[in-house]
């Protein structure tokens, strides 16, 4: 597999805003540059260090924490906002809007990312150019499936605590603090959990050791409602990489295939006729696609009727075109530049260039 973010270096992102920034207006802008810090994070020590409430502060994307990536803020005239530049974190002050940022301000994201092997097949990317890439949710966004079960579907099947333990589940990319608290708090020694834990895992460590006969199902409550969105979502994100897949599967036989934590993602390499746009999944929606595929993992819609208020409702691009691309190749290296929408992912690109291989359906 492509050897990508070996350090923060090698996986920049710029991100390109569609507003014109103003002399005066009713909010100042201002460019993040961050290395190794989540967006949100980066947030929490800016407000602290400006003694500014947190949520006075809007951000148009999230960008990824083990990257090196430039974004933008905008926050009421009315607060100031210290200077502050270190090694991994720098604000600088840009203009003002009428308006605070959100997600439709992205015009677009400019990726430059090293990888550390040479590209075997320069044909992909004239393929890439040619006919674009699916739009599929990057590997990065189902890091939080733990043996291919997302934590929605025990919710749907009222397995509380079956839910409640995957969260405390470790993967991969977490530091060994994290791991060795959240193994803890799993082996019932929440003393040790609770000096190893942080935010509201933390809190519902500190909860059981008050209240020693509570249960798994009893600290669901206390579970931060915008966490079971985010679950809720991953699992939308996997239902459309699915559908995707199995409808790019029915158009075209000339297929590449590159597997991950979700299934299998599938790239044609030959121009098919799609529609433009596929509703994601919602429990208040019927869909045939997503009913076939409900049933193959033993559930139905119906079961999650309960948990429509997590669920989002939207359209997604099925397929998108790079606005430019440049690849370079160095000694053992190869450096990829190239644009892609807000809300696509650059990890699918270079999977495609790099580690896909030829798709043979199983009969």
């Amino acid at each position: 597999m492509a050897k990508i973010k070996f350090k923060p270096e090698e996986f920049k992102v710029k991100e390109i805003l569609k507003e014109n920034f103003k002399s005066q207006g009713k909010y100042k802008v201002y460019s993040v540059w961050k290395k190794g810090l989540e967006t949100e994070e980066a947030l929490r020590f800016l407000a602290k260090k400006s003694k500014i409430p947190v949520n006075a502060i809007n951000y148009a994307g999230l960008k990824d924490k083990n990257a090196l990536t430039v974004q933008h803020i905008s926050i009421s005239s009315k607060y100031k906002i210290q200077p502050l530049e270190n090694k991994n974190l720098k604000i600088q002050f840009i203009g003002f809007i009428d308006k605070p940022l959100h997600s439709k301000s992205i015009l677009e994201n400019r990726f430059e990312i090293v990888i550390r092997e040479n590209l075997s097949d320069r044909d992909r990317i004239n393929t890439l150019i040619r006919i674009g890439i699916p739009n599929y949710y990057g590997e990065q966004r189902f890091i939080s499936l733990r043996n291919g079960i997302p934590f929605i579907k025990y919710l749907a099947e009222n397995r509380i605590e079956d839910a409640v333990k995957l969260l405390f589940t470790p993967v991969g990319w977490e530091n060994s603090r994290s791991r060795k608290g959240k193994k803890a708090f799993l082996n019932g020694n929440f003393h040790e959990a609770l000096k190893l834990l942080t935010g509201w895992r933390r809190e519902l460590t500190l909860y059981l050791l008050k209240n020693k006969n509570s249960s798994l199902r009893e600290i669901f409550p206390l579970i931060p409602e915008k966490e079971i969105q985010f679950q809720a979502n991953v699992f939308q994100s996997l239902l459309f990489n699915i559908a995707l897949a199995k409808t790019i599967e029915e158009k075209t036989s000339q297929l590449l295939q590159f597997k991950y934590r979700g299934g299998i993602m599938l790239f044609p390499i030959e121009k098919i006729e799609i529609e433009e746009f596929v509703s994601i999944f919602h429990p208040e929606i019927k869909n045939p696609l997503y009913e076939k595929i409900l049933k193959e993992i033993q559930l139905d819609r119906k079961s999650f009727s309960k948990l429509s208020k997590y669920f989002h409702k939207f359209n997604r691009k099925t397929f998108i075109t790079l606005k430019t691309i440049k690849v370079t190749e160095e000694k053992e290296k190869t450096i990829v530049k190239f644009s892609l929408p807000p809300g696509s992912y650059a990890t699918n690109t270079i999977r495609f260039l790099f580690d896909s291989i030829k798709y043979r359906k199983l009969s």
